[in-house]
């Protein structure tokens, strides 16, 4: 404790988190525990946030280290996150506020250690409602460039669980907030040239594009394809040259894509209709 009585809290707290990871690379979780709450969280709660320093560092280090855990359990994990999702409500910097409130929803979407219920975690109450107050964090700020730049982050953010989890947003709600940014925008008179309507119309971009069936299909096909060849790899060519080995790895690649074409379209069919919901 003597880097934390010399007043290098931040220091102290990093190194809690540190000792947290290499125990639980050992499969540790009652050490984990231990250090995580007998030692980083007493430290982040009576200095970090009671002199208002280094908030927004020690949350981005605190939420990632929780998310490379493996080896909590379930009462754990589900206590730690609840925390953590408090401390994030409470830090003064709107702008701060709202991109921790992000990073916290991946804290109710985890692995544990197996139980009854299984080895994954997810509450998905608790990560829509961070999303909710992340938006009305970013609703509250003044400067209109920030709020901009924030608004992008968070359309960014709602990209990401509109692909990898529906179940948190889907589109109905990712139009929502397209509608709200454009009244923002516009009543801010938020300039075209300003870097957050540049990184909105690269997303946009991105949505136009997967709402084509044909980049669909040769996504889904790529996707099949590797997953096949981890168990059952392509015929070995050991000299390019040799014609008659190149035909025949390429039978094989014809052969696979053929039977993987079908499957390929439906996925890519379900993909298109999912981002048609979408209007830009």
């Amino acid at each position: 404790m003597s880097l934390k009585n010399a007043g290098h809290d931040h220091y102290c707290f990093r190194l809690y988190l540190e000792c947290a990871i290499s125990a639980g690379l050992l499969g540790l979780g009652t050490h984990v525990y231990g250090f995580i709450t007998n030692g980083a969280l007493p430290i982040y709660e009576s200095d970090v946030m009671a002199k208002g320093k280094f908030e927004f560092s020690a949350l981005r280090l605190l939420i990632g280290t929780l998310t490379s855990l493996t080896c909590l359990d379930r009462e754990q994990r589900v206590g730690l996150a609840k925390k953590v999702a408090q401390y994030c409500t409470k830090i003064i910097n709107l702008d701060d506020q709202a991109t921790v409130l992000q990073m916290c929803t991946l804290l109710f979407n985890a692995q544990i250690t197996p139980d009854d219920q299984g080895s994954v975690y997810k509450d998905l109450g608790n990560m829509q409602s961070c999303l909710k107050k992340s938006m009305k964090s970013v609703t509250e700020i003044d400067d209109p460039q920030q709020m901009a730049a924030l608004y992008v982050q968070l359309l960014d953010t709602f990209i990401y669980f509109f692909i990898s989890y529906e179940d948190v947003v889907n589109a109905q709600q990712i139009n929502g907030l397209l509608t709200k940014m454009k009244q923002e925008f516009s009543e801010k008179a938020i300039p075209k040239s300003s870097p957050a309507l540049t990184h909105l119309t690269t997303i946009q971009t991105y949505i136009s594009w997967k709402q084509k069936i044909k980049n669909n299909a040769k996504s889904a096909l790529e996707a099949l394809e590797a997953a096949h060849y981890i168990d059952n790899p392509l015929p070995v060519v050991n000299d390019p040259k040799d014609k008659a080995q190149v035909s025949a790895r390429e039978k094989v690649r014809e052969e696979v894509r053929s039977q993987l074409k079908p499957t390929a379209e439906t996925k890519a069919k379900s993909e298109t209709e999912k981002w048609l919901q979408i209007t830009l």
